[in-house]
């Protein structure tokens, strides 16, 4: 119970840039890049620290970038930085970008949530393939949602969030009769709270590695 607390206020009191219900767009809470849109950064070699070490300028990174029409320049920070929006032009890319990012989240999610849900009596083969397809509606239905939504408002974030718990609790009591509401409610809130926690840091981080 106390760590049911603990996950639960931290689900309430995290800092806006990190997600607190499934794995969605962190874009979405950075609000760096307009919605729908990945952020790139790379170095372009002209950062005060590179010619105090070095007397000259590195290698520039951001040339791959900079005539490439998938990649909007954001702004050049005075460190030698350089953020790029990356969205593919082109109507078979947007299918493989949003193939792509929306199958990572799915499955950090799914990944993060099993071994959680497992602790409130969900074990069986039965109960893991409702844990997958749960989280493939909820994720790809945030996912959607806050690729479209213009403004970047935390209120509309957390009341998604909610109701991502409220819809998954109301899935599994359906799907598992003989739990208890308290056992699905609590259940969905502390899976969605790990997945929170730890599924934006995850995610940006494997997004540096394949990008």
């Amino acid at each position: 119970m106390r760590l049911i607390l603990i996950l639960f206020l931290l689900f309430l009191f995290l800092p806006v840039n990190i997600v607190k219900a499934d794995t969605p767009d962190p874009n979405y809470v950075a609000a760096e890049c307009p919605a729908g849109k990945t952020l790139v950064e790379c170095n372009n070699g002209q950062g005060f620290e590179q010619y105090r070490a070095t007397g000259h300028a590195g290698a520039d990174e951001c040339l791959k970038y900079e005539n490439n029409p998938d990649y909007k320049e954001l702004y050049t920070e005075g460190h030698g930085s350089t953020k790029y929006c990356y969205q593919p032009t082109n109507a078979l890319g947007k299918i493989f970008y949003y193939i792509k990012y929306l199958g990572l989240l799915i499955l950090i999610t799914i990944i993060l949530e099993l071994p959680i849900l497992r602790l409130f009596g969900f074990k069986t083969r039965k109960n893991v393939w409702q844990i997958i397809w749960i989280n493939i509606i909820t994720v790809t239905t945030l996912y959607i949602v806050t690729a479209n939504i213009i403004y970047h408002d935390p209120r509309i974030l957390i009341a998604l969030e909610l109701l991502v718990i409220l819809v998954e609790a109301i899935l599994y009591k359906w799907q598992n009769y003989q739990f208890s509401w308290k056992r699905v409610a609590f259940g969905s809130l502390t899976a969605n709270a790990v997945s929170a926690i730890f599924g934006g840091a995850i995610f940006s981080l494997l997004i540096k590695i394949i990008t």
